[in-house]
């Protein structure tokens, strides 16, 4: 009996040993995944040796590069790829429909994704690990909504990226957003970041504001105005405080990010590294805007009301998300924030609750 027993608590304690070692290994992998997920969504973990090898060996590393970009469209790579970077992903960010109805998924909208971040950081999280559907017939986080991103040419080409959003990743140019919104067969949404990257440049750049670089941004309302449809915005707190960015000349490198397109942003994180300060960052959408119901003499009246909408819906959730001590300023090309509101310091009240 009593040998009976310790077999018994041998094999118990075996067991939790066993138990211990996958725990660990698991939590060594998902840590390993994490870092690169993260390292390679912002592009730094792979393009120096990307460049380094078209520099040193183009004959190889042309081919592998074709190989990959082709690999990259096959539906098994982007599920595989897909469930890795959800493994990777962080649970910390939360989303909240602070809508009052659900979407109509018959109809069409023009998704606003505010801030720009860095990278979108919020919406790509989402999709990370919500988004298995969102290549298919409809994305259940926005209530069944078919949506096309219209990001920078390049991002339906980048690793991760590629994979996450597939066939539903597109450029933000007005022509191919009004084609997208005009065919009304198809019935297909789009979601886009207007403040673009001119808006990344301001990412963390003080502790007391967001600035959204929305002031003299009226293309997307024109387009949501022609093409009938309303506007969702979404808004995500706290991505403006997940990394650090370079201070000097955020005024004039965000007019240049603006005419040529590229993201002149030079941003850190954790110990220098892509790891983010944090992800405490919670993505909310709202009531759809009626820019419907304006017409295209009324864009500038549109285009206020729209901006005084976002600002009411930041104000009356950011307390109850932790960014009760934000304010919103639309700043723009011709309107640069007051100096004395860059402070390039980054937000204390979100790294004290880590």
């Amino acid at each position: 009996m009593l040998s009976k027993r310790n077999n018994v608590k041998s094999m118990m304690l075996a067991r939790q040993q066993l138990n211990l070692s996958s725990f660990w290994k698991k939590s060594l992998f998902r840590s390993f995944a994490y870092a690169l997920v993260h390292s390679w969504r912002l592009v730094v973990g792979y393009l120096p040796f990307l460049l380094l090898g078209l520099i040193k060996r183009p004959k190889k590393t042309l081919p592998m590069l074709i190989a990959y970009l082709l690999v990259q469209k096959t539906s098994t790579w982007r599920s595989l790829i897909h469930r890795f970077i959800d493994f990777g992903s962080s649970r910390r960010p939360k989303f909240v429909p602070c809508q009052t109805k659900p979407y109509d998924p018959k109809k069409q909208y023009l998704c606003s994704l505010h801030p720009h971040g860095i990278l979108v950081c919020g919406f790509y999280n989402l999709i990370s690990r919500f988004g298995k559907d969102f290549t298919s017939d409809s994305f259940e986080l926005m209530d069944g909504l078919r949506i096309v991103l219209c990001f920078a040419p390049a991002v339906q080409h980048f690793p991760l990226h590629g994979e996450m959003y597939g066939n539903r990743v597109t450029n933000a140019t007005a022509s191919t957003i009004r084609r997208i919104l005009n065919d009304k067969e198809a019935g297909l949404s789009v979601a886009l970041s207007p403040g673009g990257f001119s808006e990344a440049v301001y990412t963390g750049a003080s502790s007391k504001y967001e600035y959204s670089y929305l002031n003299s941004r009226k293309g997307f309302i024109k387009i949501a105005i022609e093409s009938g449809v309303d506007i969702i915005p979404t808004y995500s707190f706290g991505i403006d405080s997940m990394y650090r960015t370079l201070s000097p000349g955020r005024h004039w490198r965000a007019k240049i990010a603006q005419k040529t397109g590229l993201p002149l942003v030079l941003w850190w994180g954790k110990y220098g590294t892509s790891m983010p300060l944090h992800e405490n960052h919670v993505t909310a959408t709202f009531d759809p805007f009626p820019s419907s119901q304006y017409t295209i003499d009324q864009l500038d009246q549109c285009h206020s009301d729209y901006l005084k909408y976002l600002k009411q819906c930041f104000d009356n959730h950011k307390a109850k998300f932790g960014y009760g001590h934000k304010t919103l300023v639309f700043i723009g090309k011709n309107k640069p924030p007051p100096d004395d509101n860059v402070d390039g310091d980054v937000d204390n009240n979100v790294i004290s609750r880590l």
